[in-house]
């Protein structure tokens, strides 16, 4: 595969343009949004449940959900101030909460906390 991208680059024919299928109810689309994603990763104290308020450990999920409510707050700030495309279904920028891990036992205040985020933009956003 390598030596066929490298012969194709050398000495393949140059294109002028570049049709890619998306999920675009079979429309042609001039652009599409930019992705990224991103993983936070929170370390906390472990301890038993039963000392949790005794400050000698830290919630790894409690700080979790703070960043995650901040995020939450972010995107609604962006639906609020951002100028809508009509070129998007979708037409504002979008961040999500992706995926969420934490926690290994009920008894137990949770260590580590595992956040998933992305952000969809259309081009120009944010």
């Amino acid at each position: 595969m390598a030596y066929l991208l490298t012969q194709l680059k050398e000495k393949g024919p140059k294109g002028a343009g570049c049709l890619i299928g998306a999920p675009a109810d079979m429309r042609v689309v001039t652009s599409n949004k930019g992705f990224c994603e991103w993983h936070v990763e929170m370390q906390g104290k472990v301890i038993h449940s039963a000392m949790a308020l005794m400050s000698t450990s830290c919630n790894a999920i409690e700080y979790a959900a703070q960043i995650i409510a901040e995020m939450c707050e972010t995107a609604l700030d962006i639906t609020k101030s951002t100028a809508q495309e009509r070129n998007y279904s979708c037409s504002l920028a979008c961040i999500s909460t992706d995926a969420v891990v934490g926690g290994s036992a009920v008894n137990t205040v949770p260590a580590e906390c595992d956040v998933v985020c992305s952000v969809r933009r259309p081009l120009g956003y944010l």
